[in-house]
């Protein structure tokens, strides 16, 4: 194969693995010489692929007469092999994605250990859960297929058997509309195990403390630079003692409000000095430096 057609899979590899949602993650936190060895690798896998599809076609009478076609546009040996390398890893990227969401692709790699700790912490408080073991990226993205399909198919034996509810303006947007509802339950197809969101202390680099529940994370950006929180409470770390005083309450305007999420606020990552789960419990904060509540041990975080 020419030099320069091997480009191609070289190119197919990393489309692959910068547009999935359950490598693109993982991609973006590589170093330039490992990127290159990675797309490599699968531009490698897609490039045999692609070869036995070529060699397949080549053994039947159409695939003659398309492989003479498809020459007299590009006329290099192997061409055909080196585009099918860059027409398979749009599938694969198209099939990965189609049935994991990037909703469900962020658990996955919440429980694969993928993320960098603050992330890590991030997704525990959010979803309320510790990781547990998950499986690899081709037997989840295979194994979510199957499952989304089966009750995709299942929506679809209910819908014919009731054709008096199709209209002729529902009758190609019911399929579709039965897919992304299955695709929507990847989630809970995916048996990754939820809870309630339970609230992080971070302490602010200005010694601010925001004890709150993250509400908003992205699954496929390393090292985020902001982050959505919903406070419960704020307060201040004293510079001496270094101790942790409330000041703000917000957990009886939250139970007020229409919707809570109203009081969300956006805080950048960089600002962060340190971050743990907070447990209300086992802890209790004054309400100020001089309250008479500072006669208890505040917490010592």
């Amino acid at each position: 194969m020419p030099f320069n057609l091997l480009l191609l899979p070289l190119l197919g590899g990393y489309l692959y693995l910068s547009k999935s949602n359950v490598r693109s993650y993982w991609t973006a936190q590589l170093q330039k010489e490992q990127l290159l060895f990675s797309a490599a690798t699968y531009g490698l896998l897609f490039l045999l692929v692609s070869r036995l599809v070529v060699l397949w076609l080549l053994s039947t009478d159409e695939g003659l007469e398309l492989a003479q076609s498809f020459h007299k546009l590009a006329p290099f040996p192997f061409a055909g092999t080196a585009f099918g390398t860059i027409l398979l890893a749009v599938v694969a990227w198209v099939f990965s994605n189609m049935f994991v969401n990037e909703e469900t692709a962020g658990h996955w790699l919440y429980h694969r250990g993928s993320f960098d700790p603050l992330t890590d912490l991030f997704w525990q408080s959010a979803i309320g859960s510790k990781k547990r073991s998950a499986p690899t990226g081709f037997l989840f993205i295979w194994k979510l297929a199957l499952k989304v399909s089966l009750l995709w198919i299942k929506g679809l034996v209910r819908l014919a058997a009731k054709p008096r509810r199709w209209s002729r303006r529902r009758t190609w947007q019911e399929p579709y509309r039965l897919f992304l509802a299955a695709r929507a339950a990847g989630l809970e197809l995916a048996g990754f195990p939820l809870g309630s969101p339970t609230p992080v202390m971070l302490s602010m680099k200005d010694s601010k403390v925001i004890v709150a529940i993250v509400v908003e994370l992205s699954a496929l950006k390393p090292n985020p630079a902001f982050v959505t929180v919903l406070p419960l409470w704020t307060g201040y770390r004293e510079s001496t003692t270094r101790r942790v005083y409330k000041t703000v309450n917000y957990e009886p305007v939250l139970q007020a409000a229409d919707d809570p999420l109203d009081f969300s606020r956006v805080i950048r990552t960089a600002d962060i000095a340190t971050a743990t789960i907070w447990d209300e419990a086992a802890f209790v904060i004054p309400e100020s430096a001089d309250s008479s509540a500072a006669a208890e041990e505040p917490a010592q975080r």
